[in-house]
């Protein structure tokens, strides 16, 4: 989770965009609020010329990834640079983009799942479970191949450390985390260009 943080830090800071004049609808849905974004009323953003290596509209590119997920109720963050999607009892934060870095993350808060951090057996294959239905397949190969290991497992979150498939893609994995926030859990995945 701290590393996900750091890194969508990192984007934000690394990215100026002009003022965000987006237009959000409320709507109410079991008096939990959601938004639905008005494609038509939204002024892309846009980049400073000159200063990305890469493409940072976050918001295009994340709405087109939600788009191709044909998932059609969520929250644009401008602060964060994120989509919030729920998703039943869950919600799910999708990003990507970037300016010096290009970054592709999710991360799935699953508000119902008594699943122990200690069968990480359980929480691999659920990850990937995750992944596959967010058309997030960076891993596939090498989780498949069992090239992966368990680096960390503190007693609120573990970390597993997934071998790159390709080294000179210049594709990074940051890996999957797996955290424990009360009674929540987070499935974070990243990979970015550097």
């Amino acid at each position: 989770m701290k590393r996900l943080f750091v890194f969508l830090l990192m984007l934000a800071v690394s990215c100026s965009t002009k003022n965000d004049t987006k237009t959000i609808e409320a709507l109410k849905s079991d008096s939990t609020t959601i938004s639905k974004v008005d494609s038509d009323s939204v002024k892309e953003e846009e980049s400073s010329e000159g200063d990305c290596v890469f493409n940072n509209d976050y918001f295009g590119l994340t709405k087109e990834w939600i788009k191709e997920l044909k998932l059609e109720m969520y929250e644009w963050d401008s602060v964060n640079y994120r989509a919030i999607v729920p998703d039943g009892a869950d919600t799910i934060y999708f990003t990507k983009g970037g300016c010096g870095h290009f970054g592709i993350s999710f991360e799935f808060k699953l508000h119902e799942d008594h699943h122990p951090l200690t069968d990480s057996s359980y929480w691999i294959n659920k990850s990937m479970m995750i992944a596959k239905r967010l058309n997030f397949y960076f891993f596939d190969k090498s989780v498949a191949a069992g090239q992966f290991r368990m680096e960390r497992n503190r007693e609120n979150s573990i970390w597993f450390d997934v071998k790159d498939d390709q080294l000179e893609d210049n594709l990074i994995y940051d890996g999957i985390e797996v955290t424990e926030k009360r009674d929540e859990k987070i499935v974070s995945m990243v990979v970015y260009y550097n």
